[in-house]
């Protein structure tokens, strides 16, 4: 599998490599889907998996406010604009990875290891 990155992240990884934490590019791209599966698992876990436990998230979530525990909701608005900009700016990356990716159709497929190729 070969996997085209950014100058930005080809230059990430890079300093990761020479930092010595990494030995190899393919260590630092494993590390990286690793914590990202991990976020996800995260995730999911804080997520509620039947309407009867989100009614319970919400009445307990009513409960707090009811006794002034509650957030202030421009705070609230500021961070959830946030997090949407930074899943588009980070979706765009995927996406132009992914682009990279599928770009040269005579990349050699390796199951067994990552090769990063910054060839575009």
């Amino acid at each position: 599998m070969n996997i085209s990155l950014t100058p930005e992240l080809k230059k990430f990884v890079e300093k990761e490599v020479g930092s010595g934490l990494y030995r190899t590019a393919s260590e630092v791209v494993r590390a990286g889907l690793r914590r990202l599966k991990e976020d996800q698992a995260a995730h999911l876990r804080e997520a509620p998996r039947t309407l009867e436990d989100l009614e319970t998230q919400l009445l307990q979530s009513i409960g707090r406010s009811d006794h002034g525990e509650g957030i202030e909701g421009e705070g609230v608005f500021r961070r959830l604009r946030k997090r949407i900009r930074e899943s588009r700016r980070r979706r765009g990356e995927i996406e132009g990875e992914l682009k990279g990716v599928l770009r040269g159709t005579k990349s050699k497929v390796s199951l067994s290891k990552i090769v990063i190729d910054s060839r575009r």
